[in-house]
């Protein structure tokens, strides 16, 4: 058994408007399943296969789906946030951190660093 965290950056104006119109970060994260986003480049889809097209299909349109919940749930918080939704998407698209990448490169710099020393 284990835990499992992904960690995204995001601007600090990002933040702020995210912390104080919580609802909109369901679109930030979203985003992740745009069909320009860097998620589908590790993920291969079979076209050959209906559930993989059916996945990306169902995947590829949750931000569309979002932005219309928040234009009829929250109508006045999303006009007021209308300009930022590009903002929003363009940071939710980001790659999560990969700390194991980053834990690996750290443990082979510091042991590059101890044996220039030793």
């Amino acid at each position: 058994m284990g835990i499992n965290g992904e960690l995204k950056q995001v601007s600090p104006y990002l933040l702020e408007k995210l912390k104080e119109y919580p609802d909109f970060a369901e679109l930030f994260f979203n985003a992740k399943y745009l069909p320009d986003s860097p998620f589908w480049l590790e993920f291969t889809i079979q076209s050959d296969n209906p559930d993989d097209v059916d996945w990306f299909e169902e995947f590829s349109n949750f931000a569309a789906e979002t932005i219309e919940k928040l234009k009829q749930n929250k109508p006045k918080e999303f006009e007021l946030l209308r300009e930022e939704i590009p903002m929003i998407l363009n940071e939710g698209k980001g790659k999560y951190l990969e700390l194991e990448k980053i834990g690996e490169q750290y443990i082979g710099y510091s042991q590059v660093m101890m044996n220039r020393f030793a």
